[in-house]
């Protein structure tokens, strides 16, 4: 049975770290002349999405991840039943916050 929200796999944690990589060392490509105050780095409340975003956030100085809790995938940490939303397993934001070294 899968987790409902599970974190990265050691794949996905490569794949993360990759990624901050590619943004750090293309950032005068990505943002040329405009800065990183413009850019937005938006995340889903699922475990490993934030996992994501953090290490992508590491690129631009820790820049703020904004977490919109309606991107979620559906059957993870919450899914509709009857036009109702159930909450299977999700963290509280303080359970994020100690998870992710805030």
């Amino acid at each position: 049975m899968r987790e409902a929200d599970c974190g990265l796999s050691t794949k996905g944690i490569s794949q993360a770290d990759h990624l901050r990589e590619y943004f750090h060392d293309r950032m005068d490509r990505l943002v040329p002349n405009a800065g990183v105050d413009k850019w937005k780095i938006i995340s889903s409340p699922m475990y490993r999405c934030l996992l994501t975003s953090q290490s992508i956030s590491s690129s631009f100085a820790n820049k703020e991840v904004s977490v919109l809790p309606f991107l979620f995938e559906s059957h993870g940490c919450y899914r509709y039943e009857n036009g109702k939303c159930i909450v299977e397993r999700g963290y509280k934001k303080s359970e994020i916050e100690v998870a992710l070294l805030l």
